[in-house]
């Protein structure tokens, strides 16, 4: 095979991986995006360096990717959470009614849930949901997407949050999901690494 069909088929299976990120009927994460981008990066440079020849239809996809692949991205999810919005719509507004029939999510609440991405930031003010958010989040993960409780870990930064999160999610969703502090889970971890005694040391005796 000479070097040009080579980066055909190379081209190719490039394009038919990018294509399926979009048949799996899940949301597409900004970091699997990096992965495919990081993956065909060789293939990429290649093509920018116009020394091979394509079809013309594969020209055009992968100036496509190259281009506007992120926004195409951001074009599909807004698709899928809308079409989630109207498939999960019952179970959006049945998930509290067996708990509080007065918790109703609304249309920023349900988007936030759905949106799948690595890093999200849901900014609201004091009594708007954050906590309703998060549980109603852990229970979608796992009712819908089959995430496995054992594999989920849900942080705070006070005991009252953390109690509160682990009341909504454990006995209100009965989940069985580890809740803890940031302080609890480093403590945790400390304990796995050394057998040693393990004391939180006081602000004044701190080293600055």
């Amino acid at each position: 095979m000479n070097s040009n069909n080579y980066y055909s088929v190379a081209v190719a299976n490039c394009l038919s991986k990018f294509e399926s990120l979009f048949t799996n009927n899940k949301f597409i994460s900004k970091k699997v995006f990096d992965k495919f981008l990081d993956k065909y990066q060789d293939i990429f440079k290649m093509f920018n360096s116009s020394r091979f020849l394509l079809s013309l239809e594969n020209q055009n996809k992968m100036l496509q990717i190259i281009n506007n692949g992120y926004t195409m991205i951001k074009n599909y999810n807004t698709y899928f959470i809308n079409n989630a919005l109207t498939t999960y719509k019952e179970y959006f507004d049945n998930m509290f009614k067996e708990i509080d029939s007065n918790i109703l999510l609304d249309a920023y609440q349900r988007r936030a849930i759905i949106s799948d991405e690595d890093y999200s930031l849901v900014i609201a003010g004091a009594g708007s949901g954050k906590t309703t958010v998060i549980a109603a989040k852990v229970k979608y993960l796992v009712d819908k997407l089959g995430l496995d409780p054992r594999k989920i870990i849900v942080l705070a930064y006070t005991n009252k949050a953390k109690d509160e999160l682990s009341f909504r999610i454990n006995n209100d969703f009965n989940l069985n999901i580890e809740v803890l502090t940031f302080h609890k889970l480093g403590m945790n971890i400390l304990r796995e690494l050394t057998d040693k005694p393990l004391q939180i040391i006081d602000d004044n005796k701190m080293i600055p």
